[in-house]
């Protein structure tokens, strides 16, 4: 009797310690200030894995100007840190970014998983960025939302397919528009790295020998080399088409923020349509 007591007793206190904690969760999900996020873009045919999404948040990576006395060499990997968010618009952007709690604002708390330098574009300026994770980077789906994102991403494979199978046309569009047909014999019947090599050692020769004039030389050069330039130019037109056509798009994800700053996602968004 004592035996049954006691297991009765253990299993009692079990199933009240867990409903206890999953109301405590339920409660501050409940309670949490509700801010939406944007993800980085995604391949919509890729990202989504039977009934959870692994999500890459724009918050995800933060610039060094947003520490507040603080420098991102300092940081380590695993350190904690407070993303204070404002809402601009419909979604919210961070503003600054804490070592320590802040005492009041709207803040996800995260840990750094790494820094890295990148190099702007525009100009040639050094950035230095981390990286966090704030434990909202997986969203687990009903049953009915995954069957009907399921079906979705059906859709984006069926015109993937599409565009494959119209992808040889395509090429020979672009090919034709940017290299004119002397142009493409030239790149069907000879060796570009077997060109260069003439144009940039024998050819040379020539010019000292006088078999050729040096104007002539020049013709040959921008001829065959020209070629093979403009080959590379449709071959990027054709690449930037194919992205173009097959453009990843911004998942919102919706995310209940309590007040010491952990994140509990609840909703997301796909072009319009809500998924829990």
């Amino acid at each position: 009797m004592k035996t049954k007591l006691w297991l009765s007793l253990a299993i009692a206190a079990q199933l009240s310690y867990l409903g206890s904690t999953i109301g405590y969760h339920h409660l501050r999900l409940k309670t949490g200030t509700r801010v939406l996020l944007k993800t980085e873009p995604v391949d919509p045919s890729s990202v989504f894995r039977g009934r959870y999404v692994t999500l890459n948040y724009e918050i995800s990576t933060l610039p060094q100007n947003l520490l507040v006395r603080q420098k991102a060499a300092n940081l380590k990997e695993e350190d904690v840190v407070y993303v204070v968010l404002t809402q601009d618009g419909p979604y919210w952007k961070p503003v600054s970014v804490h070592t320590r709690r802040p005492s009041a604002g709207t803040f996800l708390r995260g840990k750094v998983t790494g820094r890295w330098n990148s190099v702007r574009e525009v100009d040639e300026q050094i950035r230095v960025q981390i990286r966090v994770r704030y434990g909202i980077e997986t969203f687990f789906l009903s049953e009915a939302a995954a069957d009907r994102l399921e079906h979705k991403q059906e859709e984006f494979r069926e015109r993937g397919r599409e565009m494959q199978r119209k992808q040889p046309s395509v090429r020979d569009q672009v090919l034709s528009r940017l290299m004119s047909d002397e142009d493409q014999r030239i790149k069907a019947k000879f060796n570009e790295s077997a060109v260069s090599e003439f144009l940039d050692q024998e050819l040379p020769r020539w010019e000292q020998s006088g078999w050729v004039s040096s104007d002539v030389g020049a013709q040959i050069k921008a001829k065959y080399r020209g070629a093979f330039e403009r080959y590379e130019q449709a071959e990027k037109a054709f690449e930037a088409a194919q992205t173009q056509s097959r453009p990843e798009i911004p998942l919102t994800v919706e995310v209940s923020v309590a007040k010491d700053g952990t994140g509990y996602p609840t909703k997301l968004f796909w072009e319009g349509q809500e998924y829990r």
